[in-house]
């Protein structure tokens, strides 16, 4: 079992100051930073002459990096507190939107390429921190790790959600001669969560045991990490898919003016079931919660696969949002069920570096695939069929509910 926090009111108050000043400064750097990215597939090929390809590997580029540094900074950040972790992160967050308001007058693809692979490091060194803080404010009692993990994403996807249309409407008004007032204003918000977060009451800290590559791999070859990782990987598909493709297809099939309208369904989807995953997670069990967000989204994608149109869209975009909202939910309980403090970062590490993975190869292969096809809708079954055999092997973590990582 995760060591306890005392449970006298004094450490209960502090425990819930930590969550609800993460969950807000999520709030802002989501309005800005995260839902910008929304935007930059169309932004860059408003600026360039970029093909599809090239712009997606802009984006590929910041998850393949958060891909290595989920691991590498297991290392790189061993004697760092979680709390500084999620403040220096934060701050790539909102450098990221800085240069790509200077990129407008720029234009250089070095320039998009090394601002997108330093924010990956931040994001990596973000999720990092602030998660693990909320696992350790949750160690009073882990049946209720899955509802103070969904409080955090509630907030990153309510963040998002509004700046998907707040962002999207400054998109949609603004000139073409002015589009980089978008990442001023994306800017300007994620400052404001740089500033909540530097109000983040300090927990103990813990040196976390020295890691090790054959302590990496023994964890990572264990049935429960294997499969979780596994379906992280999996799931992150759906948000590659979002960031690689979407915005792409509605621009060219409705206008540009479309594209927050048929997007706004995935995030709001994911605020809708942050919590309520967590909380079921918690009440059912994890291994049944992935399953049937998995076959729910499976259905979704074959249904919408098989009709085209901007109801389809938005079908698939809300869909492809439940899963994003519910597998990291899931998967960041699951560190806290089966991890002593001195290891979670390294079972935190090795779990989400699929994540990454995941995100960067939809957004490339999401593209490849849009160029093969005549439409969307062939895309939306091959990725029904993925998510299907997912949710098969979900009911697999049941068996190993008890592991330790």
């Amino acid at each position: 079992m995760a060591d306890p926090l005392p449970t006298d009111p004094e450490s209960a108050r502090l425990a819930r100051r930590v969550i609800w000043t993460l969950t807000a400064a999520n709030l802002f750097l989501f309005f800005g930073a995260g839902a910008q990215q929304q935007f930059l597939m169309s932004y860059l090929g408003d600026l360039t002459g970029w093909s599809s390809a090239l712009r997606s590997t802009v984006i590929a580029a910041v998850y393949f990096s958060m891909m290595v540094f989920r691991i590498a900074n297991v290392w790189l950040l061993r004697h760092w507190p979680d709390r500084r972790q999620t403040i220096v992160g934060s701050l790539t967050y909102t450098g990221f939107c800085v240069v790509m308001a200077g990129f407008f007058f720029l234009r250089q693809y070095p320039l998009a390429l090394g601002a997108a692979l330093i924010w990956g490091w931040g994001g990596a060194a973000l999720w990092a921190g602030s998660s693990l803080q909320v696992l350790t404010a949750t160690d009073r009692g882990k049946s209720q790790y899955g509802s103070t993990i969904g409080v955090l994403y509630t907030a990153t996807h309510l963040g998002f959600s509004l700046g998907v249309v707040g962002l999207g409407w400054v998109y949609a008004l603004v000139p073409k001669g002015s589009l980089y007032l978008l990442y001023v204003v994306a800017a300007g918000v994620s400052l404001l969560g740089n500033l909540v977060l530097l109000t983040t009451p300090r927990l103990d800290h813990v040196e976390p045991e020295q890691p090790s590559l054959a302590g990496l791999w023994e964890l990572m070859t264990k049935a429960k990490a294997f499969i979780s990782g596994f379906l992280q990987f999996a799931a992150a598909l759906s948000f590659g898919l979002m960031l690689g493709s979407f915005g792409d297809v509605i621009k060219v099939s409705y206008g540009k003016g479309w594209i927050w309208l048929l997007a706004a369904p995935y995030p709001l989807a994911r605020l809708a079931w942050g919590w309520g995953s967590g909380l079921l997670s918690d009440r059912l069990g994890r291994a049944w919660a992935l399953a049937a967000s998995f076959l729910f989204v499976a259905a979704s994608l074959a249904g919408c696969g098989m009709w085209s149109s901007p109801a389809t869209l938005g079908v698939a975009s809300a869909a492809l949002g439940l899963l994003s909202s519910t597998v990291p939910v899931v998967a960041s309980a699951i560190v806290g069920d089966s991890a002593d403090r001195t290891r979670r970062p390294l079972a935190y590490g090795s779990l989400f570096v699929y994540h990454g993975a995941g995100v960067a190869i939809a957004t490339l292969a999401g593209a490849s695939l849009r160029a093969h096809f005549d439409t969307f809708q062939p895309v939306f079954l091959i990725f029904a069929g993925i998510f299907a055999v997912c949710g098969i092997v979900s009911v697999l973590l049941h068996r190993w509910a008890e592991q330790r990582l």
